[in-house]
């Protein structure tokens, strides 16, 4: 539980992992923590924990049959917790177009650990996941591929309520090398559901010119149908207010190694990973914070305080957590560092 003690628990032992496959998951809310683990002789069946106390007490455990998930292969997605439950977002490849996206509930009721949910949708290829931490929305991008060098894209949010998968915006057609997969768009979305921003990358697709990078903020005024475009603003390098040249750079070919919303939704934190080539400095690694709250209340992007901060690529954070404190897992043997206010 980030910050709120600093005691490490075992969850699951490396014996445990082996037998059942080495991709581990976890997720946590208040003070109980979920871990699901793959097994090795079943690439779809999956054993979901779920501890109290801070992982000190096992409440129940559950595994899911190939037959209950109806398909030969499943990968997992996304898993989280949201109002007492554990979510499961599992994906299966159908073909060259299309994937089937399973959102599996389990809670704990009546002492038991079981799966009480399940809905299954047929969407486009999924790319760039993110959950809301708060409400449990989940948004991505799916991407319908006409031809191998013809595709677009929509934005798609699950609603947990109303247990339904809607399409939000309309196709955009995606750039050479979003489809490549060289410099993808990204979104995020806020703790409580109701902002998604995204970062759509070089949308002219002549071979050897980056376009500017572009901010879209959608925001929610209803249910998961009900979204309205706030924002949708270039960053072009010449502007007064615009992007320094590492900034630039760093929104519109670096690697976008992570995402992550200020606990109250006002700010957007976007991490940028580049690795250097034949040992020159590094010009694009770093974090970009964008003001959301700011730029919803006037409309632009340009002009809100977005900071643009260049980073050693061997201190750049491998993972991040904001809650109460910005947690860094850091590389090498430096471990998870808080940022944050010290107590008083």
């Amino acid at each position: 539980a980030p910050g709120r003690e600093l005691a490490s628990v075992h969850l699951t032992t490396t014996e445990r992992a082996e037998e059942r496959g080495a991709v581990v998951w976890a997720a946590a809310e208040g003070d109980r923590v979920a871990v699901c683990t793959r097994h090795a002789s079943h690439a779809c069946m999956y054993s979901v924990r779920l501890w109290g106390a801070h992982g000190r007490d096992l409440l129940g455990e559950h595994t899911l049959e190939p037959v209950t998930l109806g398909v030969p292969l499943v990968n997992m997605r996304k898993m989280f917790m949201c109002k007492g439950a554990v979510w499961l977002m599992l994906t299966l490849v159908m073909d060259f177009h299309d994937e089937e996206v399973q959102f599996v509930r389990i809670r704990f009721k009546a002492g038991e650990l079981g799966v009480d949910l399940m809905r299954r949708a047929t969407v486009g290829i999924i790319h760039s996941v993110s959950v809301a931490s708060e409400s449990g929305h989940v948004a991505f991008l799916e991407m319908d591929r006409v031809d191998y060098d013809q595709a677009s894209e929509r934005v798609v949010v699950f609603d947990p309520d109303l247990v339904e998968t809607h399409r939000i915006t309309e196709a955009f057609d995606m750039s050479d090398s979003t489809l490549g997969g060289s410099a993808p768009n990204v979104l995020a979305i806020a703790p409580n559901g109701r902002v998604i921003v995204m970062l759509l990358r070089d949308q002219d697709r002549h071979p050897n010119h980056h376009s500017d990078p572009e901010i879209v903020v959608y925001q929610r005024e209803g249910d998961a149908r009900s979204w309205t475009v706030r924002v949708s603003e270039t960053l072009p390098l010449t502007h007064p207010m615009g992007p320094n040249q590492w900034g630039w750079d760093a929104l519109t070919t670096a690697a976008i190694s992570g995402m992550v919303f200020a606990p109250g939704g006002a700010t957007l934190l976007v991490l940028c990973d580049e690795e250097a080539e034949d040992d020159e400095v590094d010009l694009a690694s770093g974090f970009v914070a964008f003001n959301v709250e700011e730029a919803l209340r006037t409309g632009h992007v340009l002009g809100t305080g977005t900071r643009y901060e260049m980073m050693d690529r061997g201190h750049m954070p491998l993972q991040l957590v904001w809650s109460d404190g910005l947690f860094l897992c850091m590389p090498g043997d430096e471990g998870v560092v808080r940022v944050g206010l010290a107590a008083a």
